[in-house]
């Protein structure tokens, strides 16, 4: 459901965007690494992400795009230990789906450079989900939260139009305590992928 939303959102910001002579959309895929951070960390363990995002090239140095990811969580293990006490065989399980847009600053590196250094700030929604699963009990506890991401990444371009790169950042999606039991499910991502550049000519 996120990419349908991120769909969306590329396609007016491609329409809000004045074109120029020769337009350029930067197009990243990912995999890595969702870290739980502060008290969110004492239940929840690291957990497998990915994700995609797209940019349209405003200025040489200046991108705005849309990004959206998707990362599961388990347990952490004192967390898991409680569980296994309290509740023989019971699972739990902490999901996101963020969709969102970004503007993105390429630090300037020299004419010529295949290195391009970043940084990236955004806004979006996360979809975060708790499912409680035991041989006597379940629950679903779920809610769409407002949240804001900012981080760093570098790319290294092997030619014109096909690079990969590295990125890590921070997320902040502000949660409900009453709708999901958190006040806030802070993480940091890291990961790594590949990167397309696509050129229009005029």
């Amino acid at each position: 459901m996120f990419w349908k939303e991120t769909l969306l959102a590329a396609a007016f910001a491609t329409a809000v965007v004045a074109p120029s002579a020769q337009a350029s959309w930067l197009i990243n895929a990912n995999a890595g690494v969702g870290i739980p951070t502060g008290d969110f960390s004492d239940f929840w363990a690291s957990g497998f992400l990915v994700g995609a995002a797209a940019s349209y090239l405003v200025r040489p140095q200046f991108a705005i795009g849309v990004d959206g990811s998707y990362l599961k969580n388990d347990t952490s293990d004192d967390y898991q230990a409680l569980l296994d006490f309290l509740d023989p065989g019971a699972e739990d399980q902490f999901t996101y789906q963020q969709y969102g847009v970004h503007g993105k600053w390429m630090i300037p590196t020299g004419s010529g450079s295949r290195v391009s250094p970043y940084l990236v700030v955004g806004a979006g929604l996360y979809s975060v989900k708790d499912k409680y699963e035991s041989p006597t009990f379940s629950d679903e506890l779920s809610q769409t939260a407002f949240g804001l991401r900012g981080g760093a990444g570098i790319d290294y371009w092997v030619s014109t139009t096909f690079g990969v790169g590295v990125d890590a950042n921070y997320h902040n999606p502000f949660a409900s305590e009453e709708e999901i039991g958190y006040d806030s499910a802070p993480f940091f991502a890291v990961s790594g992928g590949i990167r397309w550049k696509i050129t229009s000519a005029p």
